[in-house]
């Protein structure tokens, strides 16, 4: 099975609580695990980033009804890649709070170069590793 990752921004349609966020994330760790989807959900100053690997299918089965959600709108895809292995293969959804600038950086991130075979990893996934690994020290 292929599998992909895709990533997404996209803006919270209210300020989010921290009830509020530990509410989508419990939703969206059950749901993905029943999937087999695994990834990272982050959100500073009233803006998400998603990223959502898994097979290919259920990826965009999973994004199409992340995507109607009321909790957010502007919803832009900013990658899609074939990958070989899973970057967050331990979370069915790792979740962080960041800050404004640090959520700047990442969605400056410039799209994947031409890829071999279409199976790197995406850089947005290398950047957001780097991320989480800069702000554990």
């Amino acid at each position: 099975m292929a599998l992909i990752q895709l990533s997404y921004i996209s803006i919270a349609a209210y300020e989010m609580s921290d009830a509020d966020l530990d509410q989508i994330v419990a939703s969206a760790t059950r749901r993905n695990a029943e999937n087999g989807i695994t990834g990272m959900l982050l959100y500073a100053d009233g803006r998400f980033m998603q990223l959502l690997e898994g097979e290919d299918a259920v990826v965009e089965a999973t994004f199409a009804r992340v995507s109607l959600d009321p909790r957010h709108h502007d919803v832009v895809v900013t990658e899609r890649a074939a990958i070989e292995a899973r970057s967050f293969s331990n979370w069915s959804m790792g979740f962080k709070r960041i800050a404004a600038t640090d959520m700047r950086t990442l969605t400056a991130t410039p799209p994947p170069a031409a890829q071999t075979g279409g199976t790197t990893a995406p850089r947005l996934a290398d950047a957001i590793l780097q991320e989480l690994t800069r702000a554990a020290h």
